[in-house]
């Protein structure tokens, strides 16, 4: 069975594959050749000038000539050619190729040959990639001796991020996965802006932001060893776009995002190694693992109920299990994850998270001690301060549970509206849709549904547009009576003159006062700001102000 395209251009391009890699290259450098007569042909082919008005429905053939005979160049030579006398010359013919020919190609346009100019491009772009690549790991290895990136270079960068953008109409998953191959050169302050800017000006064209995440998508799920340096740079990609670029996440997957770094970070934790290099690589692959799936947590909790659906707790055992001899490695990687972990505990008002958490728990549990394993003296007190803290939401949330209040259909025609007007207690099932309506029954949801819940549940709360579902009535009845229990609980500690903040972004929460003078240099919260603290936690004040707005009109 032939590999998919996705998967033909792994073998093809990923480092250390050059078994799977040297059949391809082997058909395009022999289809090349065999229209050279004679490798003195090739080497002059390199250097003939391309007309201005080269139009490739017209092909000329010495156009096509220095095509071939750069395709056969770089396709027959080892990646290392940056030393090599000619590499020069073909960054310069390069540039020039790029600017007069790709702006006439045609993805299914072929020569008379019958070879595809796509492919050869391609492998020629691909190639100088990997160049660059080469030279970026080297300035990483020994950054007193590396050349100064010029504007020569970045004008290549540009002219290839053109032809890969030509190269996306039928085939929109080289983008990312060509692009992630300058991601170690972005050390360099010039080209890290040059980068940051190229992404921006095609934004708007393409969603460079699913796009990169598709790619993550497709390495993970295929068969076989994972390279760490593509993980890593796939996640290194994803946390700069969140990180530097407008909407950058709210334009991803969504949740995809959060399933596929999870899988990611699984693969990555799986693989055994003894050099410090390597293990130093798979620390980096944590570390942006555990920054993608904090920053995807701020917007929402409907993220952190897909990271606790694969297995992020369950990846305790794999961080206790690790076979990395590099001790810095290990301790960065338990930090990250510890990270992760400690992260979950403000959103456990949530029911649908709190349930998940409390049998996450127990799964790990039962793990640990069928496996006989000893978990790391950093994580043990993160976890027990997860369980401890869920321990107490559960008892708090079982007393609420007692409330009318919290006995409520949402179908505002419901015939029963509390437990005391029916004859025997109903369990209330949620909306899988929006995450928020409840319902008594089956005939009470196909109300709701046909009186304004369609509407609303499809346009505003769907989750996998990139927007998280607005709180259950039960989610945010409970966040008000927790809040206000905690506050009643500590009313004798309290000046008659101050100002309560309530911090439920720590475990176990905490209640801290200020007097008026300290108040008048912080922002007082009012009572609906504290609950959107609770419930939507972080230093993002525009976040927290639209959730605000969405309690009004709740």
């Amino acid at each position: 069975m032939s590999p998919s395209p996705e998967e033909a251009f792994y073998l093809w391009t990923a480092p250390g594959r050059t078994v799977n890699r040297g059949l391809e290259m082997q058909k395009i450098t022999a289809a090349a050749k065999q229209r050279l007569s004679s490798p003195r042909e090739a080497g002059l082919s390199l250097f003939q000038p391309l007309p201005s008005s080269f139009n490739i429905l017209e092909p000329q053939e010495k156009s096509l000539q220095s095509l071939d005979a750069i395709t056969y160049f770089v396709t027959s030579t080892s990646l290392d050619t940056k030393l090599h006398p000619l590499w020069p010359s073909i960054r310069d013919w390069t540039i020039l190729f790029l600017r007069n020919v790709l702006e006439d190609l045609y993805p299914t346009h072929l020569t008379p040959k019958g070879l595809g100019i796509q492919d050869q491009i391609f492998f020629i772009t691909s190639h100088v990639i990997e160049t660059f690549r080469a030279y970026g790991l080297e300035c990483q290895r020994m950054p007193s001796q590396a050349p100064v990136i010029g504007h020569a270079d970045l004008l290549l960068l540009d002219h290839i991020l053109e032809a890969i953008l030509v190269l996306l109409g039928t085939s929109h998953y080289w983008f990312p996965i060509i692009w992630i191959r300058f991601l170690p050169l972005i050390s360099n302050e010039l080209v890290f802006s040059h980068f940051k800017s190229a992404m921006e000006r095609f934004r708007d064209k393409y969603d460079v932001a699913t796009l990169c995440v598709q790619g993550l998508c497709c390495r993970v799920s295929m068969a076989g060893p994972v390279d760490p340096f593509d993980l890593m740079c796939h996640l290194s990609l994803i946390s700069i776009i969140m990180t530097h670029i407008p909407d950058g996440l709210t334009r991803m997957l969504a949740r995809s995002l959060v399933k596929w770094v999870c899988v990611a970070f699984a693969h990555v934790m799986s693989i055994q190694v003894t050099v410090p290099v390597v293990c130093d690589t798979v620390a980096t692959v944590v570390q942006h693992s555990c920054i993608v799936i904090n920053f995807a947590f701020l917007y929402g909790f409907t993220w952190v109920v897909e990271a606790l659906d694969n297995g992020i707790l369950l990846l305790a055992t794999k961080v206790s299990d690790m076979r990395i001899d590099h001790l810095s490695s290990k301790v960065n990687i338990v930090r990250f994850y510890c990270g992760v972990v400690g992260a979950i505990s403000p959103f456990l008002i949530h029911r649908s998270v709190l349930h998940r958490v409390r049998h996450g728990l127990l799964k790990l549990q039962r793990k640990i001690s069928s496996r006989s394993l000893e978990l790391p003296h950093a994580l043990k007190p993160v976890l027990a301060n997860l369980e401890n803290f869920a321990a107490a939401i559960k008892d708090g949330m079982q007393q609420f549970i007692e409330l009318k209040e919290s006995k409520c259909c949402s179908n505002s025609l419901c015939p029963a509206k509390t437990d005391t007007e029916r004859s025997r207690p109903i369990a209330f099932k949620r909306c899988t849709g929006c995450l928020r309506a409840v319902y008594c029954s089956e005939p009470c949801r196909k109300i709701d549904w046909k009186t304004g819940h369609r509407q609303m549940c499809k346009t505003k709360e769907v989750p996998k547009n990139g927007l998280s579902a607005l709180p259950s009535d039960f989610d945010e009845s409970f966040a008000r009576y927790f809040v206000h229990s905690a506050l009643r609980q500590d009313l004798q500690e309290l000046a008659g003159h101050t100002s309560i903040e309530f911090d439920l972004r720590v475990s176990p929460p905490k209640i801290s006062t200020k007097s008026l003078d300290q108040a008048s240099a912080h922002r007082v919260m009012s009572e609906k700001e504290v609950l959107v603290d609770v419930i939507f936690p972080g230093e993002r004040r525009e976040y927290r102000m639209t959730y605000l707005q969405s309690l009004e009109m709740v």
